[in-house]
């Protein structure tokens, strides 16, 4: 049901997005530009797209978004002209369908009336909420143009909470993932900073952040200035507002801020979970960054427990702006190579687990609300039946996924304990459970008595309520 409703939204996507532009960006490359309506009315999402003239046909792994960080938009990183070529150029010319977008507040995506008025006097906007929401519209659309199930993603810095949040809870939609310079929980005062609404940058305060990190001696080598004055130029064409002003700057919301500062990161909450991420993740950056450490992409490292397979980079020479620096395309290279490598060969199946582990398993995952790991448990038509009546209550893995999904939404500390355990044979298990936190409609402990499960090819086939 989940599933149809995305096509039906991406179908509604494409009606009301029609290019704003189309043209040849370089030899043999075509690019496109889309307005798309965001989740929220009211706001619309700048969309670039960039492929080889001719395609418009892209198998699932050959197509990639690139995502924003805190503070400058997509296209100023990922489309910008150095030497070397843009990021999505070289994308595009591997014969990759590449695609950018800003969220809300960024670029040329809708800037609400807030940013007109001065910071104070509005809150902050533009949150990782707001931003994930924006970020699945624009998912939505690139699949539903494509015609296609799957992509892979690439945050930069804040947007690396926003493409691997997305690929926590949507993990069928995933090729790839990959983290550049990716933001982890702060053990010190955040690169950014500002109150209200909004914050506005100078063109010396964006080029003193980029140079952090790089010895005195070797800036103009790392960082030419020449390459910073066409970055701040492409900056100032995404804000056409704050360009007017004397001195000129960028304006950026703070919600990001927030998220930093008060609810998140330096919280100790982030706002995803690794383990949910089941894609192969690439996890990259340079050695002298100093906005994210590298204590940061370790410890996040070190919790992608369910990717299938996972890759750390350090890159030599450079920083959090490594993408706009001397060294620029060895990232470029490094997450490319990553993109096209084939998928690593399948390990041999381990020995099929027993009944007991498989139902200790789902309950293990029932206890902690991982509804990934919890479905992975069911086969695809698993029953859920009623022994009083004979009913079957469920049909299915996508249902049991759904009803499961709205329970742990509904109750988030319920709890199962299983008072005794006993086996029939190999293939069944029957537990006495004991529910808490279920609700005020049933008692607390609820006592549900001896669940039936069926075991079948190390998942469960069918389960019997009292």
């Amino acid at each position: 049901m989940k599933r149809s409703s995305r096509c039906s939204a991406a179908a509604g996507l494409l009606l009301l997005a029609a290019p704003l532009s189309t043209f040849a960006a370089g030899e043999g490359i075509v690019r496109e530009s889309f307005l798309v309506p965001s989740k929220d009315p009211g706001i619309q999402l700048y969309v670039r797209n960039k492929h080889l003239a001719g395609r418009e046909s892209f198998p699932s792994d050959r197509i990639v978004l690139f995502v924003h960080g805190a503070t400058y938009p997509s296209e100023a990183v990922f489309d910008l002209d150095l030497p070397g070529g843009s990021w999505m150029d070289y994308a595009a010319a591997r014969g990759f369908d590449a695609w950018l977008v800003d969220v809300r507040g960024y670029g040329g995506s809708t800037r609400p009336p807030a940013m007109d008025a001065p910071p104070e006097s509005n809150p902050a906007f533009a949150t990782t909420a707001d931003a994930s929401r924006d970020v699945e519209a624009a998912i939505d659309f690139i699949l539903g143009r494509r015609r296609a199930g799957r992509l892979s993603l690439v945050g930069w810095s804040w947007g690396t909470t926003l493409v691997a949040g997305y690929a926590a809870d949507q993990p069928d939609r995933i090729e790839k993932l990959v983290l550049y310079a990716p933001v982890w929980i702060l053990k010190g005062a955040p690169p950014v900073a500002g109150s209200g609404a909004y914050r506005s940058v100078q063109k010396e305060a964006v080029r003193q952040r980029g140079l952090r990190g790089i010895p005195k001696e070797r800036v103009e080598d790392v960082s030419p200035t020449l390459w910073f004055d066409q970055f701040w130029t492409a900056l100032q064409s995404t804000d056409p507002a704050g360009a007017k002003q004397k001195p000129p700057v960028v304006r950026a919301p703070n919600g990001v801020i927030r998220d930093l500062m008060q609810d998140h990161w330096a919280a100790g909450k982030p706002t995803y979970d690794p383990a949910r991420v089941r894609a192969p993740t690439l996890v990259v950056l340079a050695e002298w960054d100093q906005d994210t450490p590298l204590y940061m992409a370790q410890e996040l490292y070190a919790k992608l427990a369910n990717a299938p397979h996972k890759r750390l980079v350090v890159l030599a020479e450079g920083t959090h702006t490594a993408a706009l620096e001397r060294n620029r395309m060895q990232l470029v290279r490094e997450v490319q190579a990553f993109l096209e490598e084939p998928a690593p060969a399948a390990p041999a199946a381990p020995a099929s687990k027993s009944a007991a582990r498989v139902v200790q398993d789902q309950l293990d995952a029932y206890n902690v609300q991982d509804l990934d790991a919890f479905a992975a448990t069911y086969s695809d038509d698993v029953e859920v039946a009623v022994a009083s009546t004979g009913q079957v209550r469920l049909k299915g893995r996508q249902a049991l996924r759904e009803w499961y999904g709205e329970m742990f939404r509904k109750f988030p500390k319920c709890y199962c304990r299983i008072a005794e355990r006993r086996t029939e044979g190999e293939r069944v298990v029957l537990d006495h459970e004991i529910i808490t936190g279920r609700g005020p409609d049933k008692p607390d402990p609820w006592d549900v008595g001896w669940v039936r499960y069926e075991v079948e090819g190390g998942l469960i086939r069918r389960v019997t309520l009292p």
